[in-house]
């Protein structure tokens, strides 16, 4: 089923939403900034102007213009959180298939690697002045392209500097038991779920009415 055309004032706030997101501001915030900038769209579209007369046409550069004029900084503990679930994550992948075969994990040199390319990548991928603002304006194709570009590399690095390839020298830093790497590994998730559950962007269910 052939689908219509995308509501131009939609598209525009669904993409300053991905920046807003990815620049850390509170739930609450982002739906107010949103209602707002949905209304005030609305108005000029109403007036006979286009949505791109209104926003430009980097609408990444509009949504951070919005947040800075109305908007709060995210706080240094956010981005330090962040910065821990980005890497606990990637230890956490790195980890999985060496836990899922041998007894003992041998933590190799080639294990660092992985994990500083792919918290890297995801750092690229949602960073606001990198990857979110290639989100938002991924209705210009090559942003969308960019993006899914960066992600693809992201995860053929990791396959590519796996030491389960012939090619990457076997440096073992150290050995462990598979008992002790899953206490790291169910860390790991542990730090992804304070990190989830602090998340001041995740949507909140609505208060219940009395």
């Amino acid at each position: 089923m052939a689908q219509g055309p995308k509501n131009p004032v939609t598209e525009a706030v669904d993409s300053c939403i991905v920046y807003w997101v990815a620049a850390g501001l509170p739930r609450a915030q982002i739906d107010q900034m949103a209602a707002e900038l949905r209304a005030h769209l609305e108005q000029a579209v109403a007036a006979g102007k286009s949505v791109e007369a209104v926003i430009g046409g980097d609408v990444a550069r509009f949504a951070e213009e919005w947040w800075r004029a109305v908007g709060r900084h995210q706080p240094r503990w956010q981005a330090l959180v962040l910065a821990a679930q980005i890497v606990a994550a990637a230890v956490f992948i790195t980890l999985l298939p060496a836990v899922w075969v041998h007894p003992v994990v041998a933590v190799e040199a080639a294990h660092l690697v992985q994990v500083l390319w792919m918290a890297t990548g995801v750092w690229i991928l949602f960073s606001p002045r990198l990857g979110a603002r290639w989100l938002a304006n991924s209705a210009r194709e090559r942003y969308g392209r960019l993006w899914v570009a960066v992600a693809a590399v992201t995860f053929v690095g990791m396959l590519v500097l796996s030491p389960a390839m012939p090619w990457v020298p076997e440096w073992v830093l150290l050995e462990i038991p598979r008992w002790q790497a899953v206490l790291v590994m169910v860390g790991c998730l542990v730090i992804n779920g304070l990190a989830i559950l602090r998340d001041p962007t995740r949507p909140r269910a609505p208060a219940s009415l009395p």
